[in-house]
């Protein structure tokens, strides 16, 4: 619903492009260091949707930091949607919240499966793909599942929060 409502923002104020970053992203020292390239970048290729950290693993880096790709993609934690597709991605989204569970045109999901189907039934959208991710989901609890037994319990949590922070640190700086 926050990614529909920034949606609906956005349409109303004629915002020409839309950067999604929700709260746990974290950024990795290749956007740090090539934050303006990668801008540059985007200002001139053609896309739709550009998801700047995402789940995709991919083979190592072309000549661009951006690459076309057309499956399904989990994790829109840092995603940026080009203005002339907003109506129409509004539109899908509303139209699914009145659909059962399991319509076969989609029914209520997360906003990661909901965009990927609306990609799947509009082939014409470009959707690029960082190559390296330039942003990851910071683990941590899920504020959208709910906190699991093991993040209840003060001493689990707390050495779960210290390893958190290693894996954070070595995806900020040692994967790209």
């Amino acid at each position: 619903m926050s990614h529909l409502a920034v949606l609906k923002d956005a349409q109303r104020q004629n915002i020409d492009h839309v950067l999604i970053m929700e709260d746990d992203l974290t950024f990795t020292n290749s956007l740090i260091e090539a934050q303006e390239a990668v801008i540059n970048k985007l200002q001139t290729l053609n896309w739709d949707f550009a998801y700047l950290g995402h789940g995709v693993n991919l083979s190592a880096a072309q000549e661009s930091p951006f690459q076309e790709y057309s499956g399904w993609i989990l994790l829109t934690h840092f995603l940026a949607i080009h203005h002339k597709t907003i109506p129409q991605l509004i539109d899908h989204l509303e139209a699914m919240l009145t659909r059962p569970s399991g319509h076969p045109e989609g029914g209520p999901m997360h906003v990661d499966g909901a965009y990927s189907l609306f990609r799947q039934q509009h082939p014409h959208i470009t959707t690029l793909i960082a190559n390296p991710n330039l942003g990851f989901q910071r683990p941590s609890p899920s504020n959208i599942v709910g906190y699991r037994w093991f993040d209840q319990l003060p001493v689990v949590s707390s050495v779960l929060g210290g390893a958190r922070h290693v894996k954070t640190w070595y995806q900020r700086n040692l994967v790209s």
